[in-house]
């Protein structure tokens, strides 16, 4: 039909999403250091003590339907353990919470009528969608993959060894790598600010992981 081929370079980010990350970096292209050490992140990750590739299939008996149990709601997620970390963290009520808009539930009427009822007691700091690159919680959440990976454990049988072992892993990841992710959030929404809210190249700021699960500053 004297068609060709042709390779495409195209943004994975719609308009309209540009234009939300642009926003949300003019709003904060102010903000210090000192204001983004006073923020709470979020970021969903999702670890396994067995591989699990493609579905995975759940046997049912018949009284119990064919939906998955809900042990608790979104809401109560955030009284039980949100509320508590923020009072301890910044009991003088100048904190922030990032709410990852990834999230499934993030958007929920009971989520955001929650924190509008705790807003005297802390703010909660919005987040562009499909921003995971600004996020300090997405290369931390990187580090304790690769770091779980290099220890070469025995086979875990129960998530109670599961939840062990990712406690122990995060406690060894230092602090310096903690501190320069949130340091470099200023570099961060300048980068956007340059790409006019496009996908970001290199993430100012980010971690080299290593083989053995360690990281270092790019």
């Amino acid at each position: 039909m004297g068609l060709r081929r042709k390779k495409v370079n195209a943004s994975m980010l719609a308009n309209v999403q540009r234009q939300k990350r642009l926003l949300w970096a003019l709003e904060h292209e102010d903000w210090t250091v000192e204001q983004w050490k006073r923020v709470a992140w979020s970021r969903e990750a999702r670890f396994m003590f067995h591989e699990a590739g493609g579905n995975v299939a759940v046997r049912r008996l018949p009284e119990n339907g064919g939906a998955p149990e809900v042990h608790q709601s979104s809401s109560g997620i955030l009284a039980d353990h949100v509320h508590p970390f923020m009072n301890s963290v910044f009991p003088e009520g100048t904190g922030y919470f990032q709410q990852d808009s990834s999230a499934y539930c993030s958007a929920s009427d009971c989520v955001q009528e929650w924190f509008e009822e705790h807003d005297d007691e802390f703010k909660e700091l919005t987040w562009p969608p499909d921003s995971a690159e600004l996020n300090p919680m997405e290369q931390l959440w990187d580090v304790l993959d690769k770091q779980i990976k290099s220890m070469n454990a025995s086979p875990l049988t129960s998530l109670e060894e599961l939840k062990n072992l990712l406690q122990a892993s995060w406690s060894q990841i230092p602090q310096d790598s903690f501190r320069g992710l949130v340091e470099s959030m200023p570099h961060r929404v300048k980068a956007v600010l340059q790409s006019r809210g496009g996908p970001l190249s290199y993430v100012p700021g980010g971690l080299s992981i290593m083989a053995d699960g360690s990281s270092t500053p790019l």
